[in-house]
């Protein structure tokens, strides 16, 4: 299953028609639209209104190893790069204004969209000057903080739209809906290619030869847990797409 994530309806709109899903009523405090292969919620603006709504689409469902995560929404642009409006980007870092905490999202799967770091804010940013260059949303972390409990990191996304300049001049329902249109074919191409690598990830394996490489290497690099599991993610992934990961471990 591959679920999309997003927080308004305006938001969730061209997924919903592309992918042809339908209500599924049973959920009475947000609204879920599904078929056999995907999903789409509106979780609500605002980052608990996410935690809480993944938490609870992802707890009354039978999630797997093999499903993919996408929250898909707008944001807006700090910096001073002239990005136009409605151009996607993914999320490489997350972090909550709220409590400082950041997440990283593992960046193994290649995507058509460029990298950019994003703050998740408790309201709407109208002054975003003097605070770098980064995106700001009201959802992201929330949906991290929701989706970690039940999958893997390797098994989230987080694509941002570009729909203002964190100034105050905020866009209208069909603009935001208009700016997700333009994108949904690639990110639905994209998460769709992600999603038959996860289950050719998830079914692949490494030999018995290739874990111990890896943990010899793992354990002469001194990686975390976590590193190390995000290695062995790697490691799978590029031995589906036919590289040499033996090799790959010599070098590193």
């Amino acid at each position: 299953m591959i679920y999309y994530i997003c927080a308004l309806q305006c938001e969730a709109v061209p997924f919903i028609r592309r992918l042809n899903l339908k209500k599924n009523p049973a959920y009475t405090r947000m609204d879920v639209f599904e078929n056999e292969n995907s999903t789409v919620m509106v979780a609500g603006n605002g980052m608990l209104n996410s935690a809480m709504s993944v938490t609870e689409l992802l707890a009354s469902g039978s999630v797997s190893a093999e499903d993919f995560i996408v929250n898909v929404g707008i944001c807006g642009y700090m910096g001073n790069r002239n990005l136009p409006f409605g151009t996607a980007l993914i999320c490489n870092m997350i972090k909550s204004e709220y409590n400082g905490r950041k997440y990283y999202p593992d960046m193994i799967y290649k995507s058509p969209f460029e990298e950019y770091q994003v703050i998740t804010y408790n309201n709407a940013v109208h002054d975003g000057k003097g605070k770098g260059e980064c995106l700001a949303d009201m959802e992201a972390a929330g949906v991290y903080e929701g989706a970690i409990r039940f999958v893997k990191t390797s098994q989230i996304a987080f694509i941002k739209i570009v729909s203002d300049y964190c100034d105050g001049n905020f866009p209208s329902k069909n603009q935001v809906e208009s700016y997700i249109d333009e994108n949904a074919d690639a990110i639905i191409k994209w998460a769709e290619s992600v999603y038959e690598l996860i289950n050719s990830t998830h079914k692949a394996g490494l030999t018995a030869e290739e874990e111990f490489l890896m943990n010899a290497t793992a354990d002469r690099l001194r990686y975390s847990v976590t590193r190390r599991n995000q290695l062995k993610n790697q490691l799978i992934y590029e031995k589906i797409i036919g590289k040499d990961i033996v090799k790959l471990m010599e070098d590193m």
